[in-house]
C-alpha cells in the first residue's frame, strides 16, 4: 500500500487512502465469501458450527476415516467393551478370550452353508469325503451281522489332529440298534465304526450325522 500524506480538506486523497486499504484486504486478508486458505487458526466448536458429509469430512482428514452410527464401515484393530451384538455377524474370523455364550433359543452351531452330504458307495467299509466342517452320511445299505462291527474312513480337509468329531446315528434303519464312534482323527480325515448292537443282521442304510469341533493342544 502506497504511503499517504493526508491533506485538510483533500477528499481525493482521502478516497485513494480508502481503495488501498480496501485492496490491502481483498489481496492479503479473509473475506465473509472469499475462498481463502486460513493457516494456524483454531475454531472453537462450543461456539461455531461446521456442517458437511462424510465423504467432506473424510476428504479433510489426513490420516484416516469417520465412522459413523448408520453406515457401513470397516473397523481394524479396535477392542468392544461388553458389545450387544444383534443380527447376523459375518467374520472370517472372531478370536473371544472369554466366554461366548448365547441366551437365545437358537443357540451356538453352525448355520447353513457350513455342512453337506455323502453317500456311501459299495459296501460299509467303502470311504467316503466330505470337506464340510458338519455334515450327513448315508451308509450303504449292506448286511452287518449281530454283534459285529464295520469302519470306514471319512476324507475331510476340515480337520486337525487336535479336533474331535462328534458323531450319532440321525436318522433311517432301527433306532437304538447302533453304535456308531470317530476315532482316527488326523490331518484332513477321520475314522467311523458302527457296530450292530441288535441281536439280528441288519442291512439298512443309515444315516450319520457328524460334527467337528476345532481343539487345540496347548
Amino acid at each position: 500500500m502506497a504511503d499517504t500524506t493526508f491533506v485538510a480538506g483533500s477528499t481525493v486523497i482521502l478516497a485513494s487512502w480508502l481503495n488501498d486499504v480496501n485492496d490491502f484486504v481483498y489481496t492479503n486478508g479473509a473475506t465473509k465469501t472469499g475462498v481463502e486458505t486460513l493457516t494456524n487458526k483454531t475454531i472453537s466448536l462450543g461456539s461455531n458450527t461446521i456442517s458437511g458429509t462424510t465423504a467432506q469430512f473424510n476428504t479433510a482428514l489426513s490420516d484416516g476415516n469417520f465412522a459413523t452410527l448408520a453406515g457401513n464401515e470397516t473397523l481394524t484393530n479396535k477392542s468392544l467393551t461388553s458389545p450387544t451384538l444383534t443380527g447376523t455377524t459375518n467374520a472370517a474370523t472372531i478370536t473371544a478370550t472369554g466366554a461366548v455364550t448365547s441366551n437365545g433359543t437358537a443357540g451356538v452351531g453352525y448355520s447353513t452353508g457350513a455342512g453337506g452330504t455323502v453317500t456311501q458307495a459299495t459296501s460299509k467299509s467303502t470311504g467316503v469325503t466330505l470337506n464340510k466342517i458338519t455334515g450327513a452320511i448315508t451308509m450303504n445299505n449292506a448286511n452287518i451281522t449281530a454283534g459285529s462291527e464295520v469302519s470306514f474312513t471319512v476324507t475331510n480337509s476340515t480337520v486337525d489332529t487336535t479336533d474331535a468329531v462328534i458323531v450319532n446315528h440321525a436318522s433311517a434303519g432301527t433306532a437304538g440298534s447302533y453304535g456308531v464312534f470317530a476315532h482316527s482323527i488326523a490331518s484332513g480325515s477321520f475314522a467311523i465304526t458302527v457296530t450292530n448292537l441288535s441281536g439280528s443282521t441288519l442291512g439298512e442304510a443309515i444315516v450319520i450325522r457328524f460334527t467337528v469341533i476345532k481343539g487345540v493342544s496347548a
